[in-house]
């Protein structure tokens, strides 16, 4: 990967020994159900919410698509496939930069998977910062040292063969561990990119800290989203009102370090505030996955401003 002030970068080269299908040629058609694919998914202020996903097969046929939240959590497809300019949800991209090429091999051929030959396909891509805030108001334009939520995903036959980069492992309440899910869409565990600034004249680029420092502070608001998600099965689906009925779903380790505060404005939703004291990071995650977080620095300079 790499990025300028415009684009975000990424390159990828796909091997496979099994019969790489690439049938569709519409834009914005389902790309997994039928072939074989490379995908991006982009949460670039690390909210679950109006994140962004690219896939695209062999033949650089691509489909666009902005989910406003997971879809575990009443979210939708907000595209071109499903709905029409001007439509509520409608989203399309306008910068973005695609290129494919077998490099090995055919495709659509029956025999590869018999034979032992491998085919080899490459993906170019160039994300435009635009499209990947567009309707994200947690997020911002990269910049030296700062960080975006990222995971990349390979399907294959009709999505019963599916690779990620970064492993779906998420808080299981009822197992009391940490467990990997076949789910793509759990952004709250993708993977991050750090945005590293360019080389300086030794040839050296300036190293930032590639530790998000409010990553205990998210983990712990995860922590309790999926204890109240076990909670609300467990009760008709109402949530809990105080952290102190989680207790048996909720990690100590985790969430023990922070003062935890659940506001319910009803019995269908509820926002639970996440505080650290000592780091001066406020997390808040409400029933619908939506997870912000406010630094006390922020808040100071906000403050100043005003």
């Amino acid at each position: 990967m790499a990025w300028d002030a415009d684009f975000l970068y990424i390159a990828a080269l796909i091997e496979s020994d099994m019969t790489v299908v690439a049938k569709f040629t519409e834009r914005n058609s389902p790309i997994f159900q039928k072939d074989s694919d490379f995908e991006v998914f982009v949460d670039p202020g690390g909210s679950c919410h109006s994140y962004k996903e690219l896939e695209l097969n062999a033949i650089n046929t691509v489909w666009n698509l902005m989910l406003d939240k997971p879809y575990g959590d009443g979210g939708s497809e907000h595209s071109g496939r499903v709905a029409n300019p001007g439509d509520e949800q409608f989203y399309e991209v306008n910068g973005l930069k695609t290129a494919t090429k077998i490099l090995q091999g055919s495709i659509n051929d029956d025999d590869t998977s018999t034979s032992g030959r491998r085919v080899v396909w490459s993906v170019e891509i160039a994300l435009s910062h635009k499209d990947t805030l567009h309707a994200h108001p947690w997020g911002s334009v990269p910049a030296n040292g700062s960080f975006w939520r990222i995971n990349f995903s390979r399907v294959e036959k009709q999505g019963d063969v599916n690779w990620t980069w970064q492993p779906q492992k998420v808080w299981d309440p009822l197992a009391g561990r940490v467990m990997g899910k076949v789910d793509m869409h759990r952004p709250d565990a993708f993977g991050y990119v750090v945005f590293v600034g360019q080389a300086s004249e030794a040839g050296e680029a300036t190293p930032p800290s590639i530790v998000d420092p409010t990553w205990p502070a998210r983990l712990a608001a995860m922590n309790v989203y999926y204890a109240q998600v076990a909670y609300a099965e467990d009760h008709a689906g109402k949530y809990a009102e105080d952290v102190t009925d989680l207790k048996d779903l909720v990690e100590e380790a985790i969430v023990g370090p922070f003062n935890v505060s659940i506001d319910s404005d009803d019995e269908s939703g509820y926002v639970a505030t996440i505080r650290s004291t000592d780091v001066g990071v406020t997390a808040k995650v409400t029933n619908e996955r939506l997870l912000t977080i406010q630094r006390d620095a922020d808040r100071q300079f906000n403050d100043e401003r005003e």
